[in-house]
C-alpha cells in the first residue's frame, strides 16, 4: 500500500493526497482532507509527488477550508475527534453532541474485543440551517422509498450533512444525529472498510442498532428492553411477519 503523497489538477481544482489504488482506466487518490477521489488518468494535469509520506490537513488548515466554502452563516466547534461547522451562536448545542457519540460507538466495540483505530482526520459534520440548504449541500431528492431523508453520511466526502430541524424536533435530530454519527465513526476507526463498504443490511444494521438508547446510552438506559430499537423492530414485524413475506430478509442480505 502506497504512503506517498502527489498533487494533481482536476479540472478546476487542485487535489493533493495519497493514491490508494490505479489502473488503465481509473485512479483512486483519498485526499488529505479525506475526500475519496475518482478519476480517469487522463483527466488529471499537472502532477507530481510532494512527499514521501502521507500527512491529513491540520485541524485549523480544516478549519479555515470550511469557513472559506461555507461562508459567514456558520461557525465551526471544535473537539477532541470533530470539527462541526453549525448556525452561528450554537456551539452549545451541536460541538459536544458529535464527541459524545464518538465515544459510545468507540466504547461499544472496544469492550467486545475489537482494535480500535485513530480516524486520521479530523472528523467533519455540517448542520444546515434549514432542510432547502442541507437538500442543496447534498444534491439528493426530497425522499427515498417514501421515506424522508434528514440526514446523510456521504462516503465519498467523509462527511455528516444534517439541518436543524428547529424546536420541537428534538428527536428527529437526535435520531438522524445518532444514526449518521455512527456510520462515520465505524468506517473511520477500522470497524467498517470505507473503501470496500459493507453490504446493505450490515452498514445500516449497525447505524440502525445505536438508535436504541440503551446502546448509544447504556449508563442512562440500563434496562435491557432499551437496547432494542423498537420503531425498527415494528418496521420490520409489518414488512416481513404481517405480509407474510419472510423473502424480503433474503432480498435484504442479498442485497
Amino acid at each position: 500500500e502506497s504512503d506517498w503523497m502527489l498533487t494533481l489538477r482536476l479540472g478546476e481544482e487542485q487535489v493533493e493526497g495519497r493514491p490508494l489504488a490505479w489502473e488503465a482506466s481509473t485512479v483512486y487518490l483519498l485526499g488529505r482532507d479525506g475526500r475519496l477521489w475518482q478519476f480517469a488518468p487522463g483527466e488529471a494535469t499537472d502532477f507530481r509527488k510532494t512527499s514521501s509520506r502521507f500527512q491529513s490537513y491540520s485541524v485549523s488548515e480544516l478549519r479555515a477550508m470550511l469557513l472559506r466554502e461555507l461562508g459567514q452563516a456558520y461557525e465551526v466547534s471544535g473537539t477532541s475527534h470533530y470539527l462541526v461547522a453549525h448556525p452561528r451562536e450554537q456551539r452549545q448545542r451541536w460541538g459536544e453532541r458529535f464527541e459524545e457519540l464518538y465515544r459510545s460507538v468507540v466504547r461499544y466495540f472496544a469492550v467486545r474485543g475489537f482494535r480500535i483505530e485513530e480516524p486520521a482526520f479530523p472528523l467533519v459534520a455540517v448542520v444546515c440551517p434549514s432542510r432547502a440548504e442541507f437538500v442543496r449541500r447534498c444534491q439528493v431528492r426530497q425522499t427515498v422509498r417514501g421515506a424522508s431523508i434528514d440526514g446523510m453520511y456521504l462516503l465519498e466526502s467523509n462527511r455528516i450533512v444534517l439541518y436543524d430541524a428547529g424546536s420541537g424536533a428534538e428527536r428527529l435530530n437526535e435520531a438522524v444525529l445518532i444514526h449518521e454519527a455512527a456510520h462515520q465513526t465505524l468506517f473511520n476507526t477500522g470497524i467498517q472498510n470505507r473503501f470496500v463498504p459493507a453490504p446493505l443490511w450490515t452498514a445500516e444494521g449497525l447505524a440502525l442498532l445505536f438508535e436504541a438508547p440503551g446502546v448509544y446510552d447504556s449508563s442512562r438506559h440500563p434496562e435491557r428492553s432499551q437496547r432494542i430499537n423498537g420503531e425498527r423492530l415494528a418496521d420490520f414485524r409489518r414488512a416481513v411477519l404481517a405480509r407474510h413475506r419472510p423473502e424480503m430478509l433474503a432480498e435484504l442480505i442479498a442485497s
